[in-house]
């Protein structure tokens, strides 16, 4: 078997028991719809009564579930305004939320049951173990975890904005040029400050030229120390406005504790008399100690405060005009003009908001071991899932109109700097930049011949007949005859990292496929080494280039797994190849562009972080979109487009070998779906409901996932049981504000069949496996 496991895996753990599923079904309401079906009858009172007196009891058992501990602080950092109503309700068992809330409590205590969030509020994340043999699946007898908490980075970062203009550190602060910097035919162009990340261009005037030369010559050069050489009033800050310059903040990306290292890097450098002395690291060593959330909330907001936070402020964009004859028309002109400056270190933190402190809940051992003798058949055809996926990259038809335009302007033989490429392309071919914008999927050759080869695929693996349980099972070998027919550019990826879940058999039912390379299980590392705990193994390094920026979101933090490539804005404190290093050429053996460094080796970027791949910095989103492996790599079967109305597609569940590549399915658009009319007593919609389900063959429990209107993704899925009528209110609410369409698909496996944690109860478990090509052959 061609496929490369590590001595670990990743685990994700619901936070609450299935049992409460089962708790909050109205069962005897749904006996009485059920009746009623069968005899074709309509509702009478009785329903209505037996409805009324069933939901008395369920919101008592709804406010006792929701009163979890591990829940309530998983809610706080979620939905803080729901958190507090929850809170008031608990205080005050009489002052009942009204039904609307209610059914938003109730969908938050689904999803702690039923899924795993990858926010992970809702769930412990761990290591599994492999054993040499021995069952597929073991769960440790008890559930033990252990709260990390974090502090939204993007209130660091502004913490960090507003110290770095404080007098008495501006002559600490580090400065450097911005690393995406190159020259032009007389321009100086770099990716700029704010979240557009504008390419911006500048004119290579002597003023420009000398500031970058005494940076180049200076060692550990300082804001304070390049402005009294440059001696021109204003000019430093507006260049590190613009982003030509970035202040270099004193803790990398990636820290365990990046406001511990901002305090200890202002006690070491900080003035004996400076005015901020008394009570500045005081101040800051309290909002590292503070360990609760309204705690946090009032140190970061009072210290903000103190220090005149002006973060998220626009800065003065029309500044260079004055200074050094760097104005003038073309002073700031390029692609797309300036483009937002500001602070937060180009932009890309999100601003902090309700949400100042995060906490994530790991286990400190294994929560089950794993026979890896039993695994062997799910690990063999998830390999084949790795082959498969091949035909699926979203972004593969971005690669060929890439690769199509680059012959057409440079040729096969060329060597273009990928900074030039990444300016030009997209202005130059419209076909590029529609896809890049995911404005629609232009009707050319390229892109009729990648849809006529995933229709044949799925054509191919939904060919088979269907069983008696409803089932179309593919045999592994489909596959390989598949890939031997697709041309050279169609190219499986090295790693991917499958979720799932594992049912008797063993079968493997499968909810997402990313890209691999650590990524599935980078974030759990991370939060363990941050609590303090050794998970036995180290983390490979893989074959591949990341950008350990972490953007401003604390869902990119990890340990490093790759080479990094030293990326604008980022602070790595590791050596990597910088952007204007790389070099685009074109490679004729798989019609696709391949990126190497100043030395002539290949670079294969990869997204490692676990932010989606839509918000990533547009410049580090290009390179893993056109060079690079898809971040998500398994798209739905259902694919993007709409559907008629009034019509409910099915379609069957589809295994390849052992592993249930998709769940038995129904799609239509959300209006199709029960919606109470005006003046409709529960009880009828309810019923209605009920028909409507039985019409179709859709069962009653079954995860709901909305499209958008327009281009883009589907949301992430809501898990509804219709015998929850606290979830049945809450699907019907979000049809009724949903466009597009929505699927539909079987609760497989069914929660209340999760894995037994003893005394803690049976809980969805999800696995994360990175299944990978054999090193000998990358």
């Amino acid at each position: 078997m061609d496929c490369r496991q590590d001595g670990t895996f990743g685990v994700r753990v619901a936070g609450l028991p299935a049992g409460g599923l089962e708790e909050l079904r109205f069962a005897r309401t749904w006996e009485l719809v059920d009746e009623l079906i069968e005899m074709e009858g309509e509702p009478e009172d009785g329903l209505a009564d037996l409805l009324a007196a069933e939901l008395a009891g369920k919101v008592e058992t709804l406010r006792r579930l929701a009163g979890d501990d591990a829940f309530l602080r998983g809610l706080a950092c979620f939905r803080p305004a729901l958190s507090a109503r929850l809170e008031s309700w608990l205080a005050a068992p009489d002052a009942v939320p009204k039904l609307p809330a209610l059914a938003r409590l109730a969908r938050h205590v689904a999803r702690a049951a039923a899924t795993t969030s990858p926010h992970a509020a809702f769930m412990i994340s761990g290591l599994g173990r492999w054993s040499d043999d021995g069952p597929a699946e073991t769960p440790a007898g008890r559930l033990r975890w252990k709260a990390v908490a974090e502090i939204e980075l993007g209130t660091v970062w502004r913490v960090w904005e507003a110290l770095s203009r404080r007098p008495g550190l501006r002559e600490a602060v580090e400065v450097r040029a911005n690393p995406s910097l190159w020259q032009d035919d007389g321009w100086l162009w770099f990716l700029g400050a704010g979240e557009p990340e504008t390419l911006t261009r500048l004119p290579a005037e002597p003023t420009l030229t000398g500031v970058f030369a005494w940076l180049r010559g200076t060692t550990a050069p300082t804001v304070g120390a390049l402005e009294r050489a440059v001696a021109v009033p204003g000019l430093v800050e507006r260049l590190l406005e613009v982003g030509v310059l970035e202040r270099r903040r004193p803790f990398a990306d990636q820290a365990l504790d990046p406001l511990a290292d901002l305090a200890a890097w202002v006690e070491e450098v900080l003035p004996g008399d400076s005015p901020d002395r008394p009570w500045l690291p005081t101040a800051l060593r309290e909002a590292v100690q503070a360990t609760y959330g309204e705690r946090i909330r009032h140190v970061a907001g009072w210290l903000l405060a103190r220090l005149g936070d002006q973060a998220g402020v626009s800065g003065d964009k029309a500044g260079l005009g004055s200074a050094g004859g760097l104005g003038g028309a073309g002073g700031l002109g390029g692609a797309g003009g300036l483009g937002g400056a500001g602070g937060l270190g180009g932009g890309r933190a999100r601003l902090a908001d309700a949400s100042v402190r995060l906490e994530t809940a790991v286990s400190p051992e294994p929560p089950v071991v794993c026979g890896r003798d039993a695994w062997r058949p799910v690990l063999r055809d998830l390999d084949t899932v790795r082959r498969l996926v091949a035909v699926f990259d979203p972004d593969l038809l971005v690669k060929l109109a890439a690769a199509e335009h680059f012959l057409e302007q440079y040729g096969a033989g060329a060597a273009v700097p990928f900074l030039r490429f990444y300016r030009d392309a997209p202005a130059s071919s419209p076909e590029l930049r529609a896809l890049l914008d995911r404005a629609g999927t232009p009707d050319g050759p390229a892109a009729r011949r990648l849809a006529g080869l995933r229709r044949e695929t799925w054509d191919a693996l939904y060919g088979g007949p269907v069983d008696g349980r409803g089932v179309v099972t593919a045999d592994p070998d489909v596959v390989d005859k598949l890939a031997a027919s697709w041309p050279a550019f169609v190219r499986p990826p090295g790693s991917i990292t499958c979720y799932g879940h594992l049912m008797p058999g063993p079968e493997f039912v499968l909810n997402a496929v990313t890209t691999g390379y650590g990524r599935g299980t980078g974030r759990t590392r991370y939060l363990l080494a941050r609590a303090g705990l050794t998970t036995g193994d180290t983390a490979a390094r893989w074959p591949v280039a990341e950008c350990l920026g972490s953007f401003g979101d604390h869902l990119n933090l990890r340990p490093a797994a790759a080479t990094p490539v030293e990326y604008p804005f980022t602070v790595t404190g590791e050596p990597g190849p910088a952007l204007t290093e790389l070099r685009v050429s074109y490679d004729a053996a798989t019609q696709r562009l391949t990126l190497t460094d100043a030395d002539g080796s290949p670079v294969l970027p990869a997204h490692l972080g676990m932010t989606g791949e839509r918000v990533l910095p547009p410049a580090w989103s290009f390179l893993v979109r056109v060079f690079g492996e898809p971040p998500t790599a398994m798209p739905s079967p259902w694919g993007l487009g709409g559907t008629a109305a009034e019509v409910v597609l099915a379609r069957p569940r589809l295994r390849v070998g052992s592993v249930v590549l998709a769940r038995a399915g129904w799609r239509t658009v959300a209006a199709e779906l029960p919606i109470p009319a005006d003046g409709e007593r529960d009880a009828d919609f309810v019923l209605r409901t009920a028909r409507w389900l039985r019409r179709h063959g859709i069962p009653r429990r079954f995860f709901a996932r909305f499209g958008t209107a327009g281009p883009g993704g589907e949301r992430r899925p809501m898990y509804v049981d219709v015998e929850n009528h606290f979830l049945l209110l809450s699907l019907a609410r979000a049809a009724a504000r949903r466009e597009g369409h929505v699927v539909l698909e079987e609760a497989l496996p069914d929660p209340a069949d999760a894995p037994a944690y003893g005394s803690h109860g049976r809980r969805v478990t999800e696995y994360v496996l990175e299944v990978s090509h054999s090193p000998e052959t990358w």
